[in-house]
């Protein structure tokens, strides 16, 4: 039995062997942004390889800077006496408080109005009552008094929980790539569009590890003063290098929440 051993340990690590000096299939994480490359690759005909990537790119859904120009629009709508913050805390803020004050029960048909299905409402607060019933509060709050500083404050609730809200995107593609060096594959792909843009991403096999693979996602604009069919000036995209590594350290996103 034993003198199987070998012969079984050759069989575990062939896949290894066979793909050392090709990139095959592997995670990795961008060091910028911390969004999430997942790639395999299979070797064509003429020995170049084509690899496809799903990339998962995690963004919040709103900042801190956003929050002056979105006070300043509250403040007009406030000036202006808008009718619609009246109907807010009648079809909205009202039966709120009413269905958490009662328990949130399970029948939410007579909390409903034209503004509000409070089916939709309670699937969202239940993940988070803590979180609705402060908003909730603040909301009455604001609808009692009628000041200003009482509707900033209720919606300052809701930015900032859009701040620790983080909105997934996921992206596929292709990309087909060429051996450079024993231990670089490139991309070889054509110039596309009115910006001449040049891919230049590359796989770098990691010095003494024969299997593992990092990524470079690069591009060059050969065409800077082009405009595109949209209507931009080719010179404001980005040539930066993302670096996506397979041992990448933590990296804070800041999200509590995905929507």
């Amino acid at each position: 039995m034993f003198r199987e051993i070998p012969f079984l340990i050759c069989l575990i690590s062939t896949p290894s062997i066979l793909g050392a000096d090709t990139p095959l299939r592997g995670t990795l994480i961008g060091q910028s942004s911390g969004d999430i490359l997942q790639y395999s690759c299979n070797e064509l005909d003429d020995g170049d390889i084509n690899c496809d990537f799903i990339q998962i790119v995690l963004s919040v859904k709103a900042t801190e800077d956003e929050w002056p120009e979105m006070l300043e629009e509250f403040r007009m709508a406030f000036d202006e006496d808008d009718v619609s913050l009246g109907e807010f805390c009648d079809s909205v803020i009202e039966p709120v408080g009413r269905f958490m004050a009662d328990g949130m029960p399970a029948d939410t048909s007579p909390y409903n109005t034209d503004q509000l299905d409070m089916s939709q409402f309670f699937q969202h607060a239940r993940l988070d009552i803590e979180f609705f019933a402060e908003w909730a509060k603040a909301g009455q709050r604001y609808c009692e008094t009628r000041e200003f500083e009482d509707l900033s404050a209720f919606f300052r609730l809701g930015h900032e929980q859009d701040m620790k809200t983080c909105e997934p995107f996921i992206n596929d593609y292709s990309q087909r790539y060429t051996r450079s060096t024993e231990n670089q594959w490139v991309v070889s792909e054509p110039p596309s569009g009115a910006c001449g843009i040049i891919n230049t991403s590359r796989f770098i096999r990691e010095e003494g590890h024969g299997i593992l693979w990092r990524h470079e996602a690069s591009k060059v604009i050969t065409n800077p003063e082009a405009t595109t069919g949209l209507g931009l000036n080719c010179s404001v995209f980005d040539e930066s290098i993302t670096n996506y590594e397979w041992n990448s350290s933590r990296i804070r996103l800041g999200c509590e929440y995905i929507d």
